[in-house]
């Protein structure tokens, strides 16, 4: 595995309330957590995660403090190292129902099933989309960390809507 990553850091703060992520990802290794993408402010207590676990679920979560302000794992393994999975994450906190606030779909379909699933409060803001690190690929919790190990490709961001896979 290459300890390889992008990063950037915006110069203003976004819409830290709707938002998409997605992209094409493909793993290369399993059985260990590997960060698909991390918004930090250098420590753990403040941050926005995409990331599969060592246990090979699918996370996205972000920390407020000392609580969970998402914490989202899928009961579905992805443990084919040859395949492409299409995932798009959708991020509306605006929204009256908390289960429409996180979203995540993989190949299209929405996931449903999740072994952990705290939601966000109505009209929190997000880490992501902060003027902070936005790393693809790794880790900050002051340094770099659990890099991914496969291939990512057609990684997006849209800030100020919600989409869903299709």
């Amino acid at each position: 595995m290459a300890n390889t990553y992008l990063t950037r850091t915006p110069s203003s703060t976004g819409n830290q309330r709707t938002f998409t992520f997605s992209f094409w990802v493909k793993r290369g290794g399993l059985s260990s957590q590997q960060h698909i993408y991390c918004q930090s402010y250098g420590s753990e207590d403040y941050q926005f995660r995409m990331e599969f676990t060592s246990s090979d679920e699918f996370r996205l979560y972000n920390s407020k403090g000392a609580s969970d302000a998402i914490n989202l794992k899928t009961n579905r393994r992805f443990r084919d190292t040859s395949a492409w999975y299409a995932i798009t994450i959708a991020i509306d906190t605006t929204q009256g129902t908390a289960a429409n606030r996180a979203k995540i779909y993989v190949n299209g379909v929405q996931e449903t099933s999740f072994g952990s699933a705290t939601y966000p409060t109505q009209n929190l803001e997000m880490d992501a989309n902060a003027a902070a690190a936005q790393i693809i690929g790794a880790k900050y919790s002051g340094s770099y960390s659990t890099y991914f190990d496969g291939s990512l490709s057609h990684f997006h961001f849209v800030d100020g809507t919600a989409y869903a896979a299709s």
